[in-house]
């Protein structure tokens, strides 16, 4: 029981920070009181995945760092039809392997690199486009042929497969689609929030994007934002349609009357019934744009025009105390997942190791979030402990990262929980959201509580396994440098020190 509620929070943990068309399918699954309408809900989930990932592929090739005249005339090609899940499918690989020869001129690397290895699918995509069949199958069947135990195998099989496929793709946390609602000196400064499941996006009154899009209106356009490098955006277009700040829109189907678009069908994404439009219509005005958009297939991107990027990308610091602010403040609603400390930029890292004394942050949860990422990457941990304050919300983020399994991270994490007063570090334990595993809890008390952690990474040093030993020193070589006390043997080189 406790390791399906485990799963359960785990798969919350990561659709919280999902693109909202994606979240919103997949809460679903969760929520649906019988089996059978769970296995529907796979499938939505599933489709709307496959829709996002082909809009995103699409947009990305709209900018036109890559060409090709048929993929061009495809792409047109598709409004004139009904767009089946298959197609969808078809739309994405296809789109993806245009950048065969050039991966490094796509957006999103990671979605290339699951899908690509060279020319070849990999074993992974091969699974991910399986998925379809199965929906074809599943819909195919009447469903008074679909019988109890039917529904109990096939549920059995496809969620932890289905938990398995939404956690590969992760790394789609990392991405954070946004509907502009202020424009301001090319810059975007308040925005709708679409990440996570939530109907109705989080309004962020103080957002602060370096560049706007070409073609950017505010409350009308869907835009995606590398968060580890913010001046990396895709302009989600034209396949989406943005109705701010309730939901989301995308193409399904177009009807052309003597070569017109005469009639446009759009899916709801998100809670809201399916759009139609036809030209007679009082709104015909988004046929009229879809038509002109499509006749501007590779003109859009980036404005860079009168912005001096290099100075942009060498920001002072009060920008990048601002980026960790606001990562610190997803990190914060999203329950503290570790994988977005993983994903702060190289800048940020740098900034780590050196801050400038006259640097001041306020925000005490934008410390906390420094300490972790500064013991995660062994970036002036010290230093970052006592800005975060040795207190028991300190020694809470600490505990988390025990639970993750990487060596170095858990060592200094002990060794900094050591630095913590007892009396804190057990107020932490007593307050603590979920149950501490028991080798935890016991290597807590044993070493922390009683200041043995030298003690216990000796240990290690001493131990039987190479690469744990060679990890416990480099952190034990840490400790004795931040703080210049000498734990391990030290040998005479004969050298000079330096």
């Amino acid at each position: 029981m406790e390791a399906m509620k485990a799963e359960r929070e785990s798969f919350e943990r990561i659709i919280s920070q999902l693109p909202f068309p994606i979240a919103f399918r997949c809460r679903f699954i969760l929520t649906r009181i019988d089996k059978r309408s769970a296995l529907e809900s796979i499938i939505d989930a599933y489709e709307a995945l496959v829709k996002f990932l082909a809009l995103t592929v699409i947009s990305d090739y709209l900018r036109g760092l890559v060409t090709s005249e048929t993929l061009d005339n495809q792409l047109k090609s598709l409004f004139s039809s009904r767009i089946a899940p298959g197609k969808w499918l078809e739309i994405l690989r296809e789109t993806l392997r245009i950048y065969v020869e050039s991966p490094g001129k796509t957006f999103m690397p990671e979605l290339f690199e699951f899908y690509f290895l060279k020319k070849k699918l990999t074993l992974e995509a091969k699974k991910f486009e399986r998925w379809v069949k199965r929906r074809n199958n599943f819909r195919g069947h009447s469903k008074r042929l679909i019988t109890d135990d039917l529904v109990e195998e096939t549920w059995n099989r496809w969620w932890p497969e289905f938990k398995e496929l939404i956690a590969t793709f992760s790394f789609l946390t990392s991405y954070e689609m946004i509907i502009p609602a202020f424009i301001r000196r090319n810059r975007i400064e308040k925005a709708h929030i679409c990440s996570g499941p939530d109907q109705f996006f989080l309004f962020d009154d103080s957002y602060n994007m370096p560049l706007s899009i070409k073609g950017v209106e505010a409350e009308e356009s869907l835009i995606l934002v590398d968060k580890r490098n913010p001046v990396r955006q895709l302009l989600l277009y034209p396949f989406l349609v943005v109705k701010a700040p309730a939901d989301l829109y995308l193409f399904e189907q177009g009807e052309r009357r003597k070569g017109t678009l005469d009639r446009v069908v759009f899916a709801s994404l998100g809670p809201g019934d399916a759009l139609e439009i036809r030209r007679k219509d009082k709104n015909r005005r988004i046929i009229e744009d879809l038509e002109k958009k499509l006749e501007r297939l590779g003109e859009i991107g980036i404005c860079l025009d009168g912005i001096d990027l290099d100075a942009l990308l060498q920001s002072p610091e009060v920008v990048l105390i601002e980026e960790a602010t606001r990562m610190a403040d997803y990190w914060s609603k999203a329950g503290y997942p570790y994988h977005l400390v993983e994903t702060i930029s190289d800048k940020l890292k740098a900034f780590l190791n050196h801050p400038s004394e006259d640097v001041e942050i306020d925000d005490k949860g934008t410390h906390h979030f420094l300490m972790v990422a500064s013991i995660h990457f062994g970036r002036n941990w010290f230093y970052w402990l006592d800005k975060a304050g040795k207190d028991a919300k300190s020694a809470a983020h600490l505990i988390r990262i025990l639970i993750i399994a990487y060596i170095r991270p858990r060592l200094r994490a002990l060794y900094a929980l050591q630095q913590i007063p007892r009396k804190e570090v057990e107020k932490a334990l007593e307050d603590y959201p979920e149950k501490i595993p028991q080798e935890i809890s016991g290597l807590l008390r044993k070493y922390p509580l009683r200041s043995a952690v030298m003690e216990y990474i000796k240990k290690i040093i001493e131990g039987p396994d190479p690469e744990l030993r060679k990890k416990a020193a480099s952190v034990m070589r840490e400790i004795e440098r931040y703080t210049g006390k000498t734990y391990g043997k030290k040998t005479i080189s004969g050298l000079p020190l330096i």
